[in-house]
């Protein structure tokens, strides 16, 4: 009996991938218009009608109708087999493939227990959705009216209340299975009962690119905790992959140019609101490299818009990381903080859209971010020891980056700016920084200085 790849890894792995990214690597893109373009690889011409589109994940070629996929383009310029094109993409990726027995009987299983995942969760998110316009839902109506969320973006967002007890168990029961409603993280399971893994919350779907429901986000009403309650990880959902809002920010008319990354669903919505339509946030976890990936999909720019708390500083910090280390001169990374103790959503409620355009406009590049970030950290006034700390940090930093050209460029402008000599911004070992501490230490060098005098 024969293996297959299964069609959720197949989907993860392209979902994953960046075409632009994979084709340049062997075939010089140049940017034109939203897309990029080169000569063909699979004929012969002069004029390029090889066409990659980021926003859609897909090339082709107008002249001998070559199109596909990441893994199609890897089967026809590396001539693999379509297992093998998954297994050098999956490589690429830091993933390994997982292998199923191949019967039609167990893909068609596999297949037909997603699409009834998939229609559960949209099920579920209309019980929720009801349910914050019924009578039960008056609370969760009342707390959205006091943070000034409109019906507009209620009905746009989906969003919804689960009430208190079991009530969409005793709802979706006989519909759908204790196994489905368990597996896409509606139900949960303690001491021999199932019960409701949401209750007395607010509800934010989540939705993927394509718009279908995958998982659900829930806040608590006051003090409760914790304050926010995702759905866990399942085959529909990984949070390192997902972007909330990112379906609507599809929809907006800025699609494929700009993009802001928040921290929270109010944040988004409220942004939305005020006619930001083109704002995600991470979903229960840091920016990371899988996130960097899918915004270099989705956008030419990015903003991302941090909370002027010692939490937000963090997470940009993470964020920065994850741009180093996949940095692209074709890309536009903008880092904003919002004033101290506030976030996008107060802000826009106590100073209006104004003050929201005013600190985009003095958004800092990821360079500017990093010596601000270092000063903050070191000061501008260091000893030699302070000096020998800021030295380690910026070798660390400089290590991020692959791409040589912007890496040396950052590390002259960091040199520069903190007055640090070459040495100290190249990679050394435990040895040299004796020398260096030596160096910098003033009290050498007037010795050294005296001696050459005499």
């Amino acid at each position: 009996m024969t293996k297959h790849i299964p069609k959720n890894f197949i989907e993860q792995i392209n979902a994953r991938s960046n075409i632009v990214t994979l084709i340049d690597a062997r075939v010089p893109l140049k940017k034109s218009g939203s897309n990029y373009k080169a000569c063909c690889p699979f004929h012969q011409e002069k004029t390029p009608s090889f066409n990659v589109s980021e926003s859609g994940q897909f090339y082709h070629c107008f002249g001998c109708g070559a199109s596909g996929d990441s893994i199609r383009f890897l089967m026809d310029f590396d001539n693999l087999t379509f297992q093998e094109a998954v297994e050098s993409l999956a490589q690429l990726n830091g993933m390994s493939v997982p292998y199923e027995e191949n019967t039609s009987v167990v893909s068609n299983k596999e297949k037909e227990f997603y699409e009834l995942g998939l229609a559960c969760l949209h099920d579920a998110a209309l019980f929720y959705y009801q349910q914050f316009y019924s009578e039960s839902g008056g609370l969760a109506r009342d707390y959205l009216r006091k943070r000034e969320i409109k019906k507009r973006s209620v009905d746009t967002f989906l969003l919804g209340y689960a009430p208190y007890g079991n009530q969409l168990l005793e709802v979706l029961k006989d519909k759908y299975s204790l196994d489905v409603l368990q597996a896409v993280g509606l139900v949960g399971h303690k001491d021999g009962r199932f019960y409701d893994w949401f209750r007395h919350r607010i509800i934010f779907p989540i939705f993927n690119a394509k718009g279908q429901v995958i998982a659900f986000g829930a806040r608590a009403f006051g003090d409760e905790q914790p304050k926010y309650l995702n759905s866990p990880e399942t085959k529909w959902f990984n949070k390192r992959y997902e972007l909330y809002g990112l379906h609507q920010a599809l929809r907006s008319k800025n699609k494929g140019k700009t993009l802001i990354v928040t921290e929270g669903y109010m944040d988004v919505i409220k942004l939305w609101q005020y006619g930001l339509t083109y704002s995600v946030a991470a979903l229960g976890t840091a920016v990371g490299d899988t996130h960097v990936t899918q915004l270099k999909k989705r956008a030419e720019k990015v903003y991302f818009s941090f909370d002027g708390d010692q939490a937000g500083e963090k997470a940009a910090q993470k964020a920065l990381e994850a741009i180093l280390k996949q940095y692209d001169e074709r890309y536009q990374w903008r880092f904003m903080f919002m004033p101290t103790g506030e976030d996008p959503d107060s802000l826009l409620e106590k100073q209006g859209i104004e003050a929201f355009h005013s600190i985009m406009d003095g958004a800092l590049k990821p360079s500017d971010f990093l010596i601000r970030l270092l000063e903050k950290q070191f000061g501008e006034t260091r000893s030699v020891e302070t000096n020998a700390r800021l030295a380690q940090q910026v070798q660390s930093w400089l290590g991020f980056i692959t791409d040589e050209v912007y890496q040396h460029f950052l590390k002259d402008a960091l040199k520069k700016h903190f007055a640090l000599p070459d040495l100290v911004v190249s990679r050394v070992n435990a040895k040299t920084v004796g020398a260096i501490l030596r160096l910098l230490n003033p009290l050498f060098l007037k010795n050294v200085l005296l001696k050459r005098k005499v």
